[in-house]
């Protein structure tokens, strides 16, 4: 195994939704850094009273909710204060929301969000980061067009090789693919995957989605 070769990586509060309701919950112990999986009180109250507690205090954005539906290319993302949060939750499930993951949101380093987006192969890894144009404390914009890192508008692809930070994340990936190699039993094995991670104000990696 070579987990102990592995770089350090975080995740955070990561709740998966089925039409709205929590089926299940993970995160990483500030403790030990090692990932959690929360069984109980798996309710919205405390799904949402979580990520307004871990929400960071210069930020009005407290979680991201990720989704899609059979045939999209691009997930949908929405990115969600407080009151956004609750109101997204006590509407009705659409196609695109039946299913998905709502997170806590990471704040990023520097003053613009971005995540960098690795795709991997066995034989290749390739990746890029994906830059808001905009400041995320910027009052006159709405929170989607400050966080959002999938849409053309306020967006830019900068493509990343061949720094220390390329080479961490490729090798986290090879960890993430043998653990779930070795998680199965080994009968599965990960031949290609795209994922995204962010870097915050303390040079910590997170692992989004």
């Amino acid at each position: 195994c070579m987990y102990h070769k592995c770089p350090p990586v975080l995740v955070p509060d990561t709740v998966l939704l089925r039409n709205k309701q929590p089926v299940a919950w993970y995160f990483s112990s500030h403790k030990t850094g090692t990932l959690q999986r929360r069984s109980k009180d798996l309710s919205i109250a405390k799904v949402t009273e979580a990520m307004v507690r871990r929400q960071d205090p210069s930020t009005d954005i407290a979680a991201v909710y990720v989704g899609a539906a059979p045939g999209d290319v691009q997930p949908l993302t929405e990115y969600l204060s407080p009151a956004g949060m609750d109101y997204f939750l006590s509407q009705a499930p659409s196609r695109r929301t039946k299913a998905g993951l709502l997170q806590n949101f990471v704040l990023p380093k520097g003053t613009s969000n971005f995540i960098i987006r690795v795709s991997w192969t066995p034989d290749e890894c390739t990746m890029d980061s994906c830059i808001n144009i905009n400041k995320l404390a910027d009052p006159e914009l709405e929170a989607q067009d400050r966080a959002a890192t999938n849409d053309d508008k306020n967006c830019v692809l900068i493509p990343m090789a061949g720094n220390v930070l390329s080479a961490q994340l490729e090798r986290l990936c090879g960890c993430i693919t043998e653990h779930v190699h070795l998680a199965s039993s080994q009968l599965f094995k990960v031949m290609s995957m795209v994922i995204n991670f962010k870097i915050d104000s303390d040079d910590r990696v997170w692992l989004l989605w």
